[in-house]
């Protein structure tokens, strides 16, 4: 009986990554042990390093329906993009993730977790692209001339009332946002018609 439970068991595999050996990375090993995993592969790498030569070898030793343990999804990198593009390589290589720390269990979420990774990282490629169109916009050469600092809506609410002596030209150049003289460059232009 014992051996169909052990075929029918998904195999767990452990990952822990610490700058260094010491503590910390010693804890985390203990916590994967204790959680029931019997294999914990080590990265000694900083949070902000790409390469995971140990995460790497912990995926490919896992099968479909295999689980990947973590303390916490930290583990994986510090950029949460990291972290998603890591979640959606699981789902698509059919594997599960626990993270101990964070609750995280995709046999046990219907693939919520992994449908947030897949919806952040579609969020992330959107938000790049309209800041790509962004900075494509404001590096596109501004058609030549001078640029007019009032608005021709802005100056059909304030000539009224510099016709009528209700502003000054001080005020309507307060209100508008602009120097006096630009208020009297454009009193100027609507005097001569142009």
């Amino acid at each position: 009986m014992s051996n169909l439970r052990l075929e029918t068991e998904s195999p767990m595999i452990g990952y822990a990554r610490a700058l260094r050996r010491g503590p910390a990375l010693i804890a985390q090993r203990e916590r994967l042990v204790a959680a029931g995993v019997r294999e914990v592969h080590e990265d000694l790498r900083g949070g902000a390093t790409v390469l995971r030569p140990a995460l790497d070898r912990a995926i490919a030793a896992l099968s479909p329906g295999g689980v990947l343990y973590v303390t916490a999804l930290d583990r994986f990198g510090r950029d949460h993009r990291q972290i998603f593009d890591l979640a959606v390589r699981l789902q698509e290589t059919s594997l599960h993730l626990v993270a101990l720390d964070d609750g995280i269990d995709t046999r046990h979420d219907g693939g919520a977790f992994f449908r947030f990774a897949a919806m952040m990282l579609a969020h992330e490629a959107r938000a790049a692209e309209d800041r790509r169109a962004e900075r494509e916009i404001l590096d596109a050469p501004r058609p030549p001339g001078p640029k007019h600092a009032i608005t021709d809506a802005a100056w059909a609410e304030v000539s009224p009332l510099l016709a009528t002596g209700t502003i000054t030209v001080e005020q309507a150049a307060d209100r508008l946002g602009v120097g006096r003289a630009t208020v009297y460059r454009r009193l100027g232009r609507n005097e001569n018609g142009t």
